[in-house]
């Protein structure tokens, strides 16, 4: 039986000796090193074979490190962790996600585990998480942790799917002003592709009609011809939907779930003596 490293010799015609190496199997060495102070993790083995990048090139210096013991894979096989399972990788790591979406440092820590809302309320947000549609809305006064719950279900979204936005109500309002002056083609769109969209913070500043009938538009378009799952936080009392954004959208909203955030403001005051 022919051994891995005359194998790959015979393959490369290329004969085995002390090189820089690059890369250790599939990984690259963050700082090239001599094959022969490598050694293999699993079975200690220290006689190396060199792989070339590309076989074809004898010149190329990105030499590429395999065990040449025939055995290691076996010992691989039997020095792996029992029942252990592949920590599955996030659709976009939650940082980039704040940052792309114009929040905050302090926002890096939100976790959906550290939601502090009743253990219903929670369970209505992983079921939504899990298959957004239609119309949430999360409704009480300032300091109750309506911010926080939809930055959490944003958070808890986004470890599967990238394809959330985040945007408070006077950001998108004024992000609708520059698409005007800018004449930018198709603003809207990303916004209703968008699988999960939040509106934080909706009704605390005015808006011009035109604009009103560009946010009826998008809500009409997610909520109908695509399905897609939105949620708005806001202080507006239910009776004051109708003044704010006019008939025809709080009957939209009406179709949707609202849920109440009651109780004292959890914002504390830093008192100084």
């Amino acid at each position: 039986m022919k051994t891995l490293s005359e194998i790959s010799r015979n393959s490369l015609k290329y004969e085995r000796k002390v090189v820089l190496c690059h890369f250790v199997g599939h990984s690259k060495l963050q700082t090239p090193t001599l094959s022969s102070e490598l050694k293999c993790h699993y079975c200690n083995c220290v006689e190396h074979f060199v792989v070339l990048e590309d076989p074809n090139d004898l010149l190329n210096k990105n030499h590429r490190w395999i065990c040449a013991n025939v055995k290691c894979l076996d010992i691989q096989a039997l020095s792996a962790p029992k029942n252990m399972t592949a920590v599955k990788k996030r659709a976009v790591e939650w940082n980039a996600f704040c940052d792309a979406n114009s929040l905050g440092d302090a926002d890096y820590k939100v976790k959906f585990e550290d939601i502090n809302q009743s253990i219903a309320m929670k369970d209505f947000f992983s079921k939504f998480v899990a298959k957004p549609s239609g119309f949430v809305i999360l409704q009480g006064d300032r300091g109750l942790g309506k911010t926080f719950a939809s930055l959490a279900i944003c958070e808890k979204f986004t470890r599967s799917d990238a394809n959330c936005i985040f945007k408070t109500g006077h950001q998108l309002y004024a992000e609708w002003l520059d698409s005007i002056r800018s004449c930018v083609i198709d603003f809207a769109g990303r916004f209703k592709r968008a699988t999960l969209l939040v509106i934080d913070d909706f009704g605390a500043t005015e808006h011009t009609p035109a604009y009103m009938s560009f946010f009826q538009d998008l809500m009409n378009y997610r909520s109908r011809q695509l399905c897609r799952g939105t949620i708005i936080s806001t202080n507006l009392m239910p009776t004051k939907f109708n003044d704010f954004c006019g008939a025809p959208l709080t009957d939209r909203f009406r179709e949707g779930y609202v849920l109440a955030f009651r109780g004292e403001t959890r914002r504390a005051h830093k008192v100084i003596y």
